[in-house]
């Protein structure tokens, strides 16, 4: 441990109490998780996008991840469309989750339904579903 004074008259110490460890470890963790599923994506053609609920994702976002990645690829079922390079992606808001963990299995039950009979997901329609 070191310590030194300053000009005004108190100590403290350069100690990184394992902080710099820690976070090293953890980005190296993360960037393993990255590499790990993005070649599994890869090999089995598929990807699923979670859009970020943190900055409440709108419809809109939702759509434009779909147009720009369905452009020249194929549009499937539940969320799931085909690049136009046959890379499979889910476009899902963080919601869907949510709504299909509630311990309601009424609620549940009516989020799948209309999840089933979604191309696109739609948010709205997700919720209105999960409110019955």
């Amino acid at each position: 441990m070191r310590s030194h004074e300053h000009a005004h008259a108190h100590q403290h110490s350069h100690e990184s109490h394992g902080h710099d460890t820690g976070f090293a470890v953890g980005t190296l963790l993360n960037a393993a998780f990255v590499v790990v599923e993005g070649t599994y994506g890869l090999v089995g053609h598929s990807m699923a996008l979670l859009a970020d609920a943190g900055h409440n994702l709108t419809q809109q976002e939702l759509d434009t991840y779909w147009e720009r990645l369905s452009e020249g690829g194929e549009e499937i079922k539940r969320g799931w469309l085909k690049d136009k390079y046959g890379l499979s992606w889910q476009i899902a808001p963080t919601i869907l989750p949510e709504l299909m963990q509630d311990k309601d299995p009424e609620k549940r039950k009516r989020v799948m339904q209309a999840m089933l009979k979604m191309v696109k997901l739609d948010i709205e329609g997700l919720k209105r579903a999960y409110q019955g």
